[in-house]
């Protein structure tokens, strides 16, 4: 039967294809935040990116000054592409965690972009937690390592590539 190597072709392409999409976020986040500090976890709030817009911090900029694929991410709020288009994603029940964190003297305080439930997140309060940040801009930062990012592709891809190999012996046996 033909159908078998077909559905075996796609869903391996597309769990392979899936796979390799969430390495761009594990790319950005190893190359882009390259040190270390211990922070503190010291409040929650609703919305990070209204947060660390009052801090003064401007939204994480991915893609170059001129690329076409340059884009903010303003987590917990609003996500928007550099061409104006905008989606609001809002939930109810659901908080980041606010940290502060000191480079070369100088405290900052932030708003990470991950959400939890909010008993989830009141276990974090008063904590000490690792923020990467970046270098040349410590404003940027995160308490993200892309470990999430990481266990997907390492899920997807191999998964992906042994649907792929299937389909190929299915299409050799027709």
């Amino acid at each position: 039967m033909i159908v078998f190597p077909i559905i075996a072709t796609v869903y391996g392409a597309v769990v392979l294809l899936i796979g390799l999409i969430f390495l761009i976020p594990v790319r950005y986040i190893t190359t882009r935040f390259d040190r270390t500090t211990t922070g503190k976890v010291i409040d929650l709030t609703k919305n990070a990116a209204k947060f660390n817009k009052e801090q003064g911090h401007e939204p994480i900029q991915v893609g170059g000054k001129d690329s076409p694929f340059r884009f903010e991410v303003q987590v917990g709020g609003r996500s928007r592409m550099s061409h104006g288009h905008g989606v609001r994603v809002t939930t109810s029940n659901t908080y980041h965690k606010v940290y502060t964190y000191t480079v070369n003297g100088q405290t900052y305080t932030r708003a990470d972009g991950i959400r939890y439930s909010k008993n989830l997140a009141k276990k974090w309060l008063d904590k000490e937690v690792t923020v990467h940040y970046d270098s040349s801009d410590p404003t940027q930062a995160s308490l993200s390592e892309g470990k999430g990012y990481k266990l997907v592709c390492w899920i997807l891809i191999p998964i992906g590539i042994l649907l792929l190999g299937l389909a190929a012996w299915l299409w050799l046996r027709l």
